[in-house]
């Protein structure tokens, strides 16, 4: 794991930044980071692999959110 970690891993970032997230209707605080970290684990899975798939997690973050 420490291997795959330093060749590779811990340069994973998402495309989108903090100010892009806001953008598309996180509210700012604790939440920015909370969605850049799920972003980040999402590509580390293979969950997503652009910046649209990136924007579209990130609105479905804010629809179960808003499901409560």
């Amino acid at each position: 794991m420490l291997d795959w970690y330093v060749t590779g891993a811990r340069s994973v970032r998402p495309a989108l930044r903090g100010e892009d997230v806001l953008a598309l209707g996180v509210p700012p605080g604790p939440s920015v980071a909370r969605v850049l970290e799920e972003l980040r684990d999402a590509r580390l899975d293979g969950g997503v692999a652009d910046r649209d798939a990136e924007a579209a997690h990130v609105r479905h973050w804010i629809e179960r959110r808003k499901e409560g």
